[in-house]
């Protein structure tokens, strides 16, 4: 554990410290988080109050989807674009020098780029939750967070089994594509799913990004736990079963590119 702790810590201030040599760095995230809350403000107002779920108006519902989908987003993409990057410079052959797995590498790769997205989703969520009346209460942050945790537990999961992909068939792509379009289209991130026809929202709260955003936005809306409770067994489930197949998956596609020799190659 000590190991993989040092692991994740040095992957994390290397691309801390590439982050801050570029100019303006922090300077573009403030002003790219600012446009973002505008531009979900002004969509909230062209939509109207009509599609919140409880006391949660529309500006916290499309906050909290527009959180989860950069959760997502970001565990999908940093896991495939960190690996291609590392294969095509040779750092994964460096690194692989210093004793450490190759999974164990692959799970610490993205870390800064998770802490980022971690931040910036957190923000828009409270900076949304200033315009409800009245405030969450403590306790549904605690849930909140609860839904939070357990969705980038599930996002991290699907993230490997792209990498795995990636892995092994130098294409990673098609995954994080079927998972953006289903969390759009069936998923509930813009629209409540209750507006789709009822076999479409069925099949939609199965899709990996559903739990989290529901969870999220029921807890905030002030929902009980007994309330919140088939939400997060139907995050479980997903969880226990994505980290399963990425699990394997992984192991699957290491032993594949040790065998042919192009772990290298992308």
């Amino acid at each position: 554990m000590t190991a993989q702790w040092k692991l994740l810590r040095a992957f994390w201030l290397h691309d801390f410290r590439e982050a801050q040599s570029y100019p303006l760095v922090h300077f573009n995230r403030v002003v790219g988080l600012g446009l973002m809350f505008f531009l979900l403000h002004g969509l909230s107002k062209l939509v109207g109050e009509g599609m919140g779920v409880g006391q949660l108006g529309i500006l916290p519902f499309l906050a909290c989807g527009f959180a989860a989908m950069d959760l997502m987003w970001t565990s999908l993409g940093a896991f495939t674009s960190k690996l291609r990057r590392h294969q095509t410079t040779g750092m994964l052959e460096a690194c692989l020098m210093t004793g450490h797995s190759l999974p164990a590498l692959m799970t610490a790769m993205p870390t800064f780029d998770l802490s980022v997205s971690v931040m910036r989703s957190s923000a828009i969520v409270v900076l949304a939750s200033l315009f409800m009346a009245p405030a969450p209460a403590p306790v549904a942050w605690v849930y909140a967070a609860f839904f939070g945790v357990g969705g980038m537990l599930l996002f991290l999961a699907v993230g490997l089994i792209s990498a795995a992909l990636l892995l092994r068939y130098k294409a990673g792509d098609p995954l994080n594509r079927a998972m953006h379009i289903s969390a759009v289209v069936t998923g509930g991130v813009f629209m409540p799913r209750t507006e789709l026809p009822a076999a479409v929202g069925a099949v939609g709260a199965w899709v990996p990004i559903a739990p989290v955003v529901d969870g999220v936005r029921l807890a905030l809306a002030g929902s009980s736990w007994a309330e919140l409770a088939p939400v997060a067994i139907r995050l479980g489930v997903l969880v226990a079963v994505a980290s399963t197949v990425a699990l394997f998956s992984v192991r699957a596609a290491v032993r594949t590119v040790l065998k042919e020799g192009s772990l290298a190659h992308y």
